[in-house]
């Protein structure tokens, strides 16, 4: 992974030795930090302010955990109760995280807010790029310059149906739940 050189923060239990005021630069920092963040942690005050996406690792496997913290709560607590009715309840858990997700409204919000971010960052491109067709000596001048930017809008376009597509399903999904 260091090779590649990728933005991405690996943070085991960060907040352990902190104090009140480091943990919430920390959590400033996090939310302020433009590349991935992989955060284990056991402090769900950090967890409720930084994720926007929660795993669910059992025996040996990570499933993409779709509840909110509260719904997690519940399926610490069922895993508490007596082993043979507290497995089945994560094992059912996590083959229903994998098979048909439940999405909470904190989920909803931020895909709602990243496809709202989609949209605006698609906006811009189609913007900058219908400048630069706009010149009307573009395809006598550099033509496969011309082409290329027919192309990047092309693909432009279909990543704002795209957004445009997501927001609107998460919005009614918002507004249902």
């Amino acid at each position: 992974m260091a090779h590649g050189k990728p933005h991405v923060l690996i943070l085991d239990e960060p907040t352990s030795h902190l104090d009140i005021d480091s943990r919430e630069a920390l959590i400033h920092a996090i939310n302020g930090y433009e590349g991935a963040v992989l955060l284990i942690t056991h402090d769900i005050y950090l967890a409720e302010a930084c994720a926007d996406r929660l795993w669910l690792v059992y025996h040996g496997r990570a499933r993409q955990y779709d509840g909110d913290l509260e719904d997690y709560r519940k399926l610490v607590a069922a895993a508490d109760r007596p082993a043979d009715d507290g497995e089945k309840q994560v094992a059912a858990a996590a083959v229903h995280a994998e098979v048909k997700p439940k999405h909470s409204k904190y989920t909803l919000t931020r895909k709602l807010e990243a496809a709202e971010k989609e949209i605006e960052q698609a906006n811009q491109a189609l913007a900058r790029i219908d400048a630069a067709l706009a010149d009307p000596d573009l395809f006598t001048k550099d033509q496969k310059r011309g082409e290329s930017l027919l192309k990047e809008r092309s693909h432009a376009a279909t990543a704002l149906a795209k957004a445009e597509a997501s927001w609107l399903e998460a919005s009614e999904a918002l507004e249902g739940a």
